[in-house]
């Protein structure tokens, strides 16, 4: 007897809606897991007004159904141009780190390659700044 009949690929490529714990005017959180709602808000907080960020996307399982208590923020960080550069990635990266208790896996826009599989995952997330 099969009680499946959709393969995890095809499952992971679907959109999925949530309730929303933590308000946010900006960031649809109902396309985010409830557990990080409240460090996207925090990371919202954060970074929405700083300059040198251009843009924040989620991704992987916080906006799909395989996050757990034990999952991690994937984030890529896109840097506007003329702020790329190591030492403000080390910034950023401390501030979004502290927002979420060190739980995030960061990749970086001018690092990510269209050919990538990661690049594809991306495409999936949601933008959060």
């Amino acid at each position: 007897m099969k009680y499946i009949d959709y393969t995890w690929e095809q499952e992971r490529d679907k959109r999925y809606y949530f309730p929303v714990v933590a308000e946010n005017d900006v960031v649809p959180m109902s396309y985010i897991h409830p557990l990080q709602q409240a460090s996207v808000n925090k990371i919202n907080n954060a970074l929405r007004n700083d300059d040198r960020v251009c843009a924040v996307v989620l991704f992987g399982s916080s906006v799909n159904l395989r996050c757990n208590i034990h999952s991690d923020l994937d984030l890529v960080i896109r840097l506007n141009e003329r702020y790329v550069n190591r030492e403000t990635k080390n910034e950023i990266s401390e501030i979004v780190q502290e927002c979420c208790n060190w739980n995030a896996d960061i990749l970086w826009y001018d690092m990510l390659q269209t050919n990538e599989r990661v690049y594809k995952e991306v495409l999936k997330g949601v933008q959060i700044v």
